[in-house]
């Protein structure tokens, strides 16, 4: 569910449970195998990189689709090349598990 379908948006001040599931899947590493990089990616071409777009997707999309590489990202994003090599790499060992899986 999105913050902007709920009714309770306009007056909201804390944190429903299915938002707090969103922020904290960094943190469960069980939500992170249920994460498919590529649906990730889709949606964000789809939808044109809108305003709420995570840094995680941007990273993605700016690596995987636009071949950028780590210092490249971390210049554009003001980000580290520690914490964009971090993100890729949890996310290639994503990526890999999967194709081990599907294979």
């Amino acid at each position: 569910m999105n913050c902007k379908d709920c009714e309770k948006y306009l007056t909201c001040t804390a944190l429903c449970d299915e938002a707090k599931q969103y922020t904290n899947q960094d943190i469960n590493k069980k939500a992170w195998s249920k994460i498919t990089p590529t649906d990730q990616i889709e949606k964000i071409q789809a939808s044109k990189m809108p305003l709420q777009v995570g840094t995680t997707e941007i990273i993605l999309q700016l690596y995987f689709i636009d071949r950028k590489n780590s210092k490249e990202i971390a210049d554009t994003l003001y980000k580290s090349k520690r914490y964009i090599n971090k993100v890729l790499h949890k996310y290639k060992s994503i990526l890999q598990e999967n194709i081990k899986k599907s294979v």
